[in-house]
């Protein structure tokens, strides 16, 4: 990788410290500008073939329509875009610039061949730190090596190896095909030795990865290289979670506001009126929804493995036309998206939030149940909770956060 003349490592650099205190005292995206006019940014191999994605303060994803052949082109973009996240692919392709996320597209651009990365994600830093080690030592075992290893700046690692998937077809399909056939075989892998990984990420040929130095907004922390010898120490943890914020996080984001509460109807693209539904978006903040779920029947290991895998609130079971499965805890659309590929929800509804950018729910329904967390959630519930639950039909006797849930009236199974 491509590194710029700007340093090798932010914390413990020296230069961090007037970055964020002494330097910038103006807007969140003033900062973010400054910081990306000094950051030490690092460009994947061959960039020219590679596309840049960044997600800006409104939520909105855009595309670098550039070809950056060098670290100075892409600084001037992210100076230009300041954006709240920027991530690279992990292919390179024929017109790059022009990939869409929508993997039915295939006339704009061409997969030439990609790189194998795998995200270990864990909602609990240590664990992901544990899952990393083992996937750098079956790394290392299959024959390869790693590349470089970066901390999201969140909650995750992710490492990118010198496998390469090359296809052959001379269809721009059939080579998205063969390359993700390759993928689900790595996956496949990881699973046999017991390793946690982001399998939604792994097997999709259009996948991204943040981009080393760049910005995650969700903490204001910068997304770091770090060796072997730094992951093999627990301290990192540690280290990692007290880091130094590089730029402020806005108010609103990652956090439920205290208006929150549940916009109007949704577009929805098929079925009743859509005057019948509500959108899953919270009103006053930039790209937060809550979760909810469409399930033909009730699967109750499936909604207490997400509530488990990502650290979820409560789910609130509803039943209209359909049953649905509502968790007030938000989060950002790519999160989402995430919890949706990986539940066992209704495709269809899965294919339709796709389509629109985000969940919705049935307006007329009755309670049904409650799943509750088994951990300690502090500050997921407040008044405009209660008054959500409260539209929904649950009658809500008072607050306790001991177990994460509110004490409910209904707490018993409706399976009528």
């Amino acid at each position: 990788m491509e590194r710029g003349d700007a340093g090798e490592r932010l914390q413990g650099s020296g230069d961090e410290g007037e970055l964020t205190a002494q330097t910038l005292q103006a807007t969140v995206t003033d900062q973010i500008a400054e910081y990306y006019r000094r950051a030490p940014i690092v460009l994947p191999s061959d960039p020219q073939w590679r596309f840049f994605r960044v997600q800006k303060e409104s939520g909105h994803f855009q595309q670098v329509k550039d070809n950056v052949r060098d670290i100075e082109t892409l600084r001037r973009h992210l100076m230009r875009l300041r954006p709240f996240h920027a991530w690279y692919s992990a292919g390179r392709w024929l017109n790059a610039q022009n990939v869409s996320s929508n993997d039915s597209e295939w006339s704009n651009s061409v997969l030439i061949n990609s790189d194998v990365i795998i995200e270990a994600d864990y909602e609990v830093l240590e664990e992901a730190r544990q899952n990393a080690l083992k996937t750098w030592d079956w790394v290392e075992s299959a024959g390869y090596r790693v590349v470089n290893c970066t901390y999201s700046g969140r909650r995750g690692f992710q490492l990118a190896t010198d496998m390469r998937i090359t296809v052959n077809d001379g269809n721009p399909k059939t080579r998205e095909e063969q390359d993700r056939k390759q993928r689900e075989t790595i996956a496949e892998r990881l699973v046999a030795e017991e390793i946690q990984f982001d399998r939604v990420v792994l097997e999709n040929p259009r996948n991204i990865f943040r981009l080393p130095y760049s910005l995650n907004m969700k903490t204001g922390r910068a997304c770091i290289l770090i060796s072997r010898r730094e992951l093999d120490d627990p301290a990192i943890v540690e280290r990692s979670e007290r880091a130094e914020i590089v730029v402020p996080k806005p108010r609103d984001e990652g956090i439920s506001p205290p208006a929150i509460r549940i916009a109007g109807a949704a577009n929805r693209p098929e079925g009743p009126p859509a005057s019948q539904f509500y959108l899953a978006s919270v009103v006053g903040a930039i790209n937060r929804q809550i979760v909810s779920l469409r399930y033909s029947n009730l699967d109750e290991m499936d909604l207490l493995r997400l509530q488990r895998d990502f650290n979820l609130a409560d789910w609130f079971l509803v039943k209209g036309q359909y049953l649905w499965a509502v968790n007030l805890k938000t989060c950002d659309q790519r999160r989402f998206f995430k919890i949706l590929n990986m539940s066992h929800a209704d495709q269809a509804y899965a294919s339709a939030c796709k389509r629109l950018g985000y969940g919705f729910f049935e307006r007329k329904v009755t309670p049904y149940g409650v799943i509750a967390a088994e951990m300690t959630m502090p500050g997921q519930y407040s008044r405009p909770h209660k008054e959500i639950l409260a539209s929904l039909g649950f009658q809500v006797r008072n607050y306790r956060l001991e177990i994460g849930n509110m004490e409910l009236v209904e707490r018993t199974w409706n399976r009528k």
